[in-house]
């Protein structure tokens, strides 16, 4: 899942490259991205959809600090500041951290 500048979410199916979904939050466009992924393979029950999320290196690294299981409350401050720099809403921001640290 990619962030576009306009603040749109992309979501592409790396096991088939012609399923393409798009949203204006995470949440939003992981459900379409199961949505389409179900409706293509007709698929009667749910799909598991594992999204692989594209940020820059340095906020990546910040958020996977604050989601280990040995964050401290400073990698969680790091994340936010991080992601909120990255223009991310507050939607996003909590679909990307954990409770505890989304709710700081």
């Amino acid at each position: 899942m990619i962030r576009h500048e306009g603040g749109t979410w992309n979501a592409f199916v790396a096991e088939e490259p012609r399923i393409l979904t798009f949203a204006t939050t995470l949440e939003e466009v992981q459900q379409r991205t199961r949505d389409a992924v179900a409706v293509w393979f007709d698929a009667a029950t749910s799909v598991d959809v594992v999204p692989v999320i594209q940020l820059d290196p340095a906020t990546q690294a910040s958020v996977e600090a604050a989601r280990g299981p040995d964050a401290s409350p400073e990698a969680a401050d790091r994340a936010r500041t991080a992601l909120e720099r990255a223009g991310l809403s507050e939607v996003d921001i909590r679909t990307l951290l954990p409770r505890s640290v989304a709710s700081a």
